[in-house]
């Protein structure tokens, strides 16, 4: 099939009304419980673009593209341990640039998107997805909207492709009721926002997608954010949590065993497409 001919293709399925939920019947891909797996591999991922940027700078990152994913883990230093704890033997970096790292796995059929506080470029990234059939899309980012902007784009733009955003302290999004009206009616698109106990609590109206928090006694995880903070909670005894402090409190998770959500709270709901 010729690539204008899925084009037109896309363009008369997102002009049906059918590809739009509400929160009330969500789709399944909508209100799925992401794996502790899942999400610790996002922030190893964004921790390593992270490592990779500070130590080798843009030139450095270019070096890397396409290297095979031996090659890619022989390098040596935090990022490539880092890469190496991701425990993905085939991984590939597809593309570096100012504005994100872009990784898959074919094993998983999955491509990662490690957002930074860059706009998203889509060019680049549209011919990927052509030459990806039937893979799914994770974008990821620490304390940055574009995870967010670029994955709905993304999401309303192919509805062919399932769409996840896992992004690790999101600020506040400004004029965020449209963009979150939109994701939340889209049902190839699940957002998700990692938290931490230790930061001061999300408590807009327009924040998106579901939540889950960590660092407490139990990690928690809540539907469409209905978690809503009972007390006052003093901002002078907050910080702004590290990257390291988010991926340590998933790897604690795995090491001592403890139990990790099945299901977001708020999902045993009425509807056609509820959750049980």
């Amino acid at each position: 099939v010729s690539s204008s001919a899925r084009s037109s293709a896309r363009s008369s399925i997102v002009s049906q009304s059918a590809l739009y939920t509400s929160e009330l019947e969500p789709a399944p891909h909508q209100v799925s419980m992401p794996s502790h797996n899942a999400c610790l591999t996002a922030a190893r991922l964004t921790q390593w673009a992270h490592h990779v940027q500070n130590v080798l700078g843009g030139e450095g990152l270019e070096s890397l593209k396409e290297l095979s994913p031996l090659a890619l883990q022989r390098q040596e230093g935090p990022a490539a341990t880092t890469l190496k704890e991701c425990g993905i033997d085939d991984i590939m970096l597809l593309h570096s640039s100012i504005d994100a790292c872009i990784l898959s796995s074919d094993c998983k059929r999955l491509i990662w998107v490690v957002c930074n506080q860059h706009e998203f470029s889509f060019s680049k990234f549209n011919s990927i997805l052509d030459n990806h059939v039937f893979y799914d899309v994770c974008f990821t980012g620490f304390r940055t909207v574009q995870p967010t902007l670029a994955s709905v784009e993304i999401a309303q733009a192919r509805p062919d492709v399932l769409v996840s955003c896992l992004t690790i302290a999101m600020p506040k999004l400004h004029d965020a009721l449209p963009v979150k009206h939109l994701a939340h009616s889209l049902p190839n698109y699940q957002m998700i926002r990692l938290e931490h106990a230790s930061d001061v609590p999300s408590t807009s109206s327009s924040l998106i997608g579901h939540l889950i928090m960590l660092g407490g006694s139990t990690t928690r995880a809540y539907l469409f954010d209905k978690h809503k903070s009972n007390k006052v909670v003093l901002s002078i005894f907050k910080t702004e949590s590290s990257l390291e402090t988010f991926v340590s409190s998933l790897e604690r998770i795995a090491h001592l065993g403890l139990p990790w959500p099945h299901e977001l709270e708020g999902t045993k709901q009425q509807g056609k497409n509820q959750v049980v």
